[in-house]
């Protein structure tokens, strides 16, 4: 009976720390795809602002 408790403590305990694991691992993984989108939202912007810029440019080069 003792021994039976203990094993259910073990194998209670090893779960508990795969789901935390799991719960840390999914944590990461957010942050990670927030970086990833921030990242790419970053170097899309930056792609529009120097195309716009351009535009601007060879709008104001025609006035001359």
């Amino acid at each position: 009976m003792n021994r039976i408790g203990i094993i259910k403590e073990l194998l209670r305990s090893k779960l508990e720390s795969r789901l935390q694991n799991s719960h840390e691992i999914m944590f990461n993984l957010i942050n990670l795809t927030k970086i990833l989108i921030s990242y790419f939202i970053y170097r899309i912007f930056e792609h529009k602002h120097i195309v716009v810029n351009y535009i601007y440019l060879r709008g104001s080069w025609k006035n001359y």
